[in-house]
């Protein structure tokens, strides 16, 4: 049962991302352009910044308590506590460090939120709101997030309920009960027969040879 949830969760975000790079290409573009390796602690809730800087102190008193006592071995503990205050004063500056970029540098206010869409469904939820509420001119080109959700699962109704056939706008016609703009209509016909050969029959879902190939096909993309 959950390596069925797996595989469903993996075409699922297969599908979103082909149909982002196709009809969202703007912001597909700046989300692949976020700058991860800044996010940093700034990116841990407070617990977990507390937590951080809590554990380095920590080991730091105790490296200074053994320096005192163990003679012998003192230049030892002496080093290991001069590492745990580095790392005390790199996080400190890390922090503001980060801090700083992201008020004067990240074009988008909702950058975190960007970075946790994929995973997390609470953050894909805000970044719908924040879309709905505000519009931008740069990007009514690009198709919004709540309609390339609700494209993914046209998609995967067209396959599952057409396995084996040609799909044509007829088929997407039938499934999508919104409105779907020609653009919309012609990538999702070009998407589901591309990955269909891959794709194992509902009945076959669950059967390990079945998967590999929508598996093989998706890890070649997305590497």
């Amino acid at each position: 049962m959950e390596q069925q949830k797996k595989l469903s969760k993996l075409l699922s975000n297969f599908l979103r991302v082909l149909l982002r790079i196709h009809l969202a290409p703007k912001r597909e573009a700046r989300s692949q352009n976020l700058p991860f390796d800044r996010i940093g602690i700034i990116n841990k809730n407070r617990n977990g910044k507390r937590a951080l800087f809590k554990n380095e102190e920590r080991r730091l008193k105790k490296y200074a308590r053994k320096a005192e006592v163990d003679k012998i071995n003192g230049h030892k503990w002496i080093r290991k506590s001069e590492s745990c205050q580095f790392r005390i004063n790199t996080y400190k500056n890390r922090r503001e460090d980060t801090k700083k970029d992201a008020r004067e540098e990240l074009e988008a206010p909702d950058v975190e939120l960007e970075i946790m869409a994929d995973s997390n469904i609470s953050a894909e939820k805000r970044l719908i709101e924040i879309e709905d509420g505000n519009i931008n001119d740069d990007e009514t080109a690009d198709t919004s997030r709540r309609q390339i959700k609700s494209l993914v699962a046209v998609v995967r109704n067209v396959m599952f309920k057409n396995f084996g056939k040609t799909i044509n706008e007829k088929h997407i016609r039938a499934i999508c009960c919104t409105d779907i703009q020609p653009n919309e209509l012609e990538t999702c016909t070009l998407i589901v027969n591309f990955i269909m050969p891959y794709i194992p029959e509902k009945k076959n879902w669950r059967v390990l040879p079945y998967q590999l190939p929508m598996v093989l096909k998706t890890n070649e993309i997305f590497h």
